[in-house]
């Protein structure tokens, strides 16, 4: 029995969750929130004052601190085996300092990966729409199929987190691939499996045109 892997991006609810509550990190969120990954050294004295109220978040509100503890919970409870979770952040300073906050707890059952210099995915912004098609959606492609090293068997992917313009791309590879995937909607906190739908790809019609492709 091969121990279930999730891939999960992750989006940055674990703070505006925390900033509906409280308002002591404010200044330091509104300083980071929109750079880009590769400014997070430079962010470092604003990252150490966020950590600490981050983490006792975290621990007093447990599945309701973020939008992955919550689906990674979920699933977890719905694959009922210990599963390995990987974190994908996107191009920015305040994902990459959710997945790094998010693996270094260990929840019900699984624990939390997260290798900042090949799981940031270089180019996901939303705030540059000719990167995040050109660099963005291919580099985070290339980096689950890094992952799961052409196997997909033991892989579903959790979309709860993260950029929503990634799902139409990330369903299309699931659906190729037959992996399962999971999202939650807020409102319901109900997780959705997106069903498997009959698709196939041609891969004669491609080597046939390849020279067009």
């Amino acid at each position: 029995n091969i121990m279930k892997r999730v891939i999960t991006t992750v989006g940055t609810s674990l703070f505006t969750n925390y900033l509906k509550k409280k308002d002591n990190i404010n200044e330091h969120w509104e300083a980071i929130k929109d750079k880009s990954a590769a400014q997070y050294d430079s962010c470092k004295d604003r990252i150490k004052r966020i950590k600490p109220s981050i983490l006792k978040f975290i621990k007093e509100n447990n599945s309701s601190a973020s939008a992955e503890i919550k689906s990674i919970l979920k699933i977890r409870s719905e694959i009922d085996d210990e599963i390995e979770v990987r974190l994908l952040a996107s191009d920015s300073v305040a994902s990459v300092l959710a997945a790094d906050i998010l693996s270094g707890n260990n929840f019900d059952g699984g624990e939390l990966i997260f290798d900042r210099d090949k799981d940031t995915i270089k180019g996901l912004r939303v705030d540059d729409g000719r990167l995040f098609e050109k660099e963005g959606m291919p580099n985070l492609i290339e980096r689950i199929e890094s992952i799961c090293g052409g196997y997909y068997g033991n892989v579903v992917i959790n979309m709860t987190g993260g950029f929503k313009a990634s799902i139409p791309y990330l369903t299309i590879m699931g659906q190729v691939n037959n992996v399962p995937l999971y999202y939650i909607f807020e409102e319901t906190e109900e997780l959705i499996e997106i069903p498997q739908v009959p698709i196939d790809i041609s891969w004669g019609m491609f080597e046939k045109y390849s020279s067009v492709f």
